[in-house]
């Protein structure tokens, strides 16, 4: 098994570029992620965060890598990111999708029927990819993983179910430890924000904590305008009519603090 051994330098390779966004692993823990088929697939999540997986596979003539996605949990995870709570993130990530070349591919496969090799089922650039295509994209491997009669060319035919590989970026390089450290710095920033993507809970967690920050804002504000009311500052109709202000017109509450803070002598 010594031929496992190659995929320490490889991965120390990316790892140089890559940094923090990889697992600190040792060389023995590399090693015990490389498959019989002669590929790595590293986890960068757990199942708290389903996050995607480094994909490396080292050949006679070059090295691929790739971000990819293979359980449904991780994928649900990459499909939070075309959700309205993650919309800055999704743009920032198409933005950093559209400067890439046409080496790195986005790539969906299947395992074959009779053997436990991946079958190649869409093939995009990634530098093509939108909001739409993406979205085309995860509900065809969810359509694969689940199998079932789809109709193709006019025909009804049954798909088994069958498990799904996504390659969300991949890219293959010679056997140059500079090219692959090049193109792993390309990888960064998009690496970077798939791993920020926040889970379900996270998302639901950040929604009922909203209107407590509301409520907690407001009782800010009601004891600023009560203590400008205690020193004098403002009249009791005065103080009625900021409280008013602040209930019918969300828009204008930061002014609204801002001058209460400056009626109390208080820094902005």
């Amino acid at each position: 098994m010594a031929w496992r051994s190659k995929y320490v330098d490889w991965f120390r390779v990316v790892q140089g570029e890559l940094e923090e966004l990889l697992p600190p692993l040792s060389d023995a823990e590399v090693i015990d992620y490389v498959t019989v088929d002669d590929e790595a697939n590293i986890p960068l999540g757990d199942r708290s965060r389903p996050l995607p997986a480094l994909y490396l596979k080292a050949g006679d003539k070059g090295v691929t890598l790739a971000i990819r996605y293979e359980d449904k949990s991780n994928m649900d995870h990459l499909a939070n990111v075309l959700k309205e709570s993650h919309s800055d993130q999704r743009k920032k990530l198409l933005q950093e999708l559209a400067g890439l070349d046409a080496r790195y591919l986005t790539r969906l496969y299947r395992v074959q029927r009779d053997s436990a090799k991946l079958e190649l089922t869409r093939n995009y650039l990634s530098g093509r990819l939108d909001e739409q295509l993406l979205s085309r994209l995860l509900d065809e491997a969810e359509a694969q993983r689940r199998g079932g009669a789809r109709v193709e060319e006019g025909r009804h035919i049954y798909h088994q179910p069958t498990h799904i590989s996504l390659s969300f970026i991949e890219v293959s390089t010679g056997l140059d430890p500079v090219e692959l450290r090049e193109a792993a710095g390309r990888l960064k920033p998009v690496l970077e924000l798939l791993l920020g993507i926040r889970t379900q809970r996270e998302i639901i967690k950040e929604r009922l904590e909203k209107p407590r920050k509301r409520v907690n804002l407001y009782r800010d504000y009601v004891d600023m305008i009560n203590e400008a009311r205690g020193m004098g500052l403002i009249s009791a109709e005065r103080r009625r009519e900021l409280d008013r202000q602040w209930r019918e017109n969300p828009g204008d509450r930061d002014s609204l603090i801002a001058d209460v803070r400056e009626l109390l002598g208080l820094r902005k």
